[in-house]
């Protein structure tokens, strides 16, 4: 089970990563949706366009997130 803090951490991932390459795919942003509402249901979670802004202003680093991934379960 992910703690709120891993959840969060996994969601700003896969946006970093959905944004890496400089596009914006619509079956991106749907996964990402996906993943947001199913994360959702167990934590309290930041909205997606505060998650989005975070990344696109480089508030969210990479080493930053990944060691918010303390559980086996977060870094699978």
């Amino acid at each position: 089970m992910l703690s709120e803090h891993e959840a969060e951490a996994v969601l700003t991932l896969a946006l970093m990563a959905a944004m890496a390459d400089g596009r914006s795919a619509s079956d991106e942003r749907e996964q990402i949706k996906s993943l947001l509402e199913s994360l959702a249901e167990e934590h309290e979670l930041p909205s997606l366009g505060a998650l989005q802004q975070r990344v696109l202003l480089k508030k969210a680093t990479l080493d930053g997130v990944t060691s918010a991934l303390g559980s086996a379960d977060a870094r699978r």
